[in-house]
């Protein structure tokens, strides 16, 4: 009976550290198992930061030719690559020459945040809280959608830095009082994203965004009036006074009959091309845009383009028509100030005339 015991207790202590046993293995396992887990977490978040980081780049590259950064930022003499700045813009106010957008500390935006970017593009301040001229397109920009401005500068970022330092801009008096730039932005800019319109369609809006926004066409194909701001009544219209004394042909087909008889078709090929519907191609700064912007676009931005352009709705989704209702006001209000005090001071003259002869 006593060996009978020792045996039950025998096979019961054994049991029980076969399932303590067990116990510690499942134990053991699932650890294991949580810590292949986290490892295979944690090994796979730089992967997707990089995969993040490609597709930010690839869409940055593609704002940056949508934005046609390399028409305007090349280097001057062709002998540099990237956008090092340096070519000189004739205008009715005198030269503006281009700067150097290159990831340089010293002469490029290599030193600027995000942030910095973004207020310079959208709301025309540098980051030593100067104004930029409205040569520098913020006009339009200022509708650009913030992420397209932070894909855009993580391209920049990616381009080799060059150290190019660019000449001052060459203005007549009194443009080359920048502090002027301030009281110029109260009566002519407005900074504000591109607001879609849900009366039209997506491909409509996203022309209207394109056209208005990042490819600044309205910049080049509007007419300025004597302070350099474009007249929003004639959006599109032709610019006769262009940069570099170009004439600028209207792409409203309202305002332009000719262009009215363009085609979708028309419009896409001779943005892919650069050859016109008459057999033609495009010349000067409209051929650099070909070569470096439009050509490179995608089939769906380029009908959005059409559709948009070839819309009897084009219309600018921020008004100027108060800023130049407050600029001839000002204006007339100055005009009038001017005759009031010329007339005093003629006054005030013919008046101590007449006491100097009386006093004789």
């Amino acid at each position: 009976m006593t060996s009978f015991i020792k045996k039950a207790y025998q096979v019961g202590r054994m049991g029980c550290s076969l399932e303590v046993h067990r116990r510690r293995n499942s134990i053991a396992m699932q650890q294991t198992g949580l810590l292949l887990i986290l490892l295979s977490i944690t090994a796979s978040l730089p992967a997707l930061s990089e995969t993040g980081d490609t597709a930010s780049l690839e869409r940055g590259e593609y704002i940056y030719r949508l934005s046609g950064c390399e028409s305007c930022h090349a280097d001057s003499a062709g002998a540099v690559d990237g956008p090092v700045g340096g070519i000189a813009m004739e205008t009715p106010f005198g030269i503006f020459n281009i700067p150097n957008i290159t990831p340089d500390i010293d002469t490029g935006i290599g030193g600027w945040t995000d942030q910095q970017f973004s207020e310079a593009m959208k709301t025309g301040v540098s980051p030593n809280s100067e104004h930029y001229y409205p040569a520098f397109p913020y006009t339009s920009y200022t509708r650009m959608y913030e992420q397209d401005l932070i894909d855009l500068k993580l391209y920049l970022d990616s381009l080799p830095p060059v150290n190019k330092a660019v000449k001052d801009h060459d203005l007549s008096f009194p443009f080359n009082q920048r502090w002027l730039m301030g009281l110029w932005k109260v009566l002519f800019f407005r900074s504000g994203s591109f607001k879609p319109d849900s009366t039209h369609t997506a491909s409509w809006n996203r022309g209207g965004y394109i056209v208005n926004g990042p490819g600044h066409c309205v910049e080049c194909h509007t007419p300025r009036n004597r302070l350099g701001a474009l007249i929003i009544s004639e959006l599109l219209a032709g610019n006769p006074d262009g940069f570099d004394g170009e004439s600028v042909p209207g792409i409203n087909p309202a305002m332009n009959k000719p262009f009215s008889q363009w085609s979708e078709d028309n419009i896409v090929f001779s943005l892919q091309t650069g050859m016109l519907p008459n057999g033609d191609f495009f010349s000067g700064s409209m051929g650099h845009i070909v070569e470096n912007s439009t050509s490179r676009l995608s089939e769906p931005d380029l009908k959005a383009i059409a559709d948009y352009l070839r819309s009897p709705a084009i219309h600018e989704s921020i008004s100027g028509g108060r800023f130049m209702l407050l600029f001839w006001l000002l204006s007339i209000a100055g005009l009038l100030w001017l005759a009031v005090a010329l007339t005093r001071s003629k006054r005030r003259v013919s008046r101590d005339k007449d006491s100097h002869e009386k006093s004789s």
